[in-house]
């Protein structure tokens, strides 16, 4: 799954906690619209490329936001226990682990990508990749990192 995926879900959990529900719905329909309208290939280009700007620089506001957020918990410690957040962060989760657990290559160099399983609620551990796929992966002269 690409970085920038993660680090989507992941700002999104942490607007959650901080109880910006609306920011967080925002955020997912700003990442998941395209660029619509454009006439040609070079104005949807240069469209993406605006739009991409714009969603970078919400998500570090969004990451400056969860700074503040952090040291003001830190003085007044205030635990959040509304349930409809908890159920919203939970499909979160969900829909995580749907995505990281259905990814069979890699997006940049389409290499295989090993296997993960779940186990209970947050945990996700890699399983060994299968040797026939370690096998393709030295043919198309992909590195197997083990980690």
């Amino acid at each position: 799954m690409p970085q920038a995926r993660v680090r989507h879900f992941l700002i999104r959990l942490k607007l959650l906690e901080m109880g910006d529900i609306e920011e967080a719905e925002q955020l997912f329909d700003l990442v998941n619209t395209s660029v619509v309208g454009s006439i040609n290939e070079e104005e949807k280009n240069e469209g993406k490329a605006g739009q991409e700007a714009d969603v970078e620089a919400k998500l570090k506001m969004y990451e400056r936001r969860w700074d503040l957020y952090q040291t003001k918990q830190r003085k007044n410690p205030s635990p959040n226990t509304d349930l409809y957040i908890k159920s919203l962060q939970r499909d979160l989760i969900d829909q995580f682990h749907k995505l990281a657990l259905a990814v069979k290559r890699c997006d940049g160099c389409g290499g295989f990508s090993p296997p993960f399983r779940k186990d209970g609620a947050a945990k996700i551990f890699q399983k060994p990749t299968p040797l026939k796929q370690r096998k393709s992966m030295v043919g198309l002269k992909l590195k197997y990192k083990v980690s």
